[in-house]
């Protein structure tokens, strides 16, 4: 189970898959964008 997750207004959060060091990334991971969006 993963915690709750409470974002302000404006907010984006960047979702991956977890990576040890910088040459294990690639370009065809997937990139998910969490966006909250405010009042305006």
């Amino acid at each position: 189970d993963l915690p709750l997750l409470y974002l302000q207004g404006g907010s984006i959060v960047p979702v991956g898959r977890m990576i040890q060091y910088v040459g294990e990334e690639s370009l065809s991971d997937d990139l998910i964008l969490i966006i909250a969006l405010d009042e305006h």
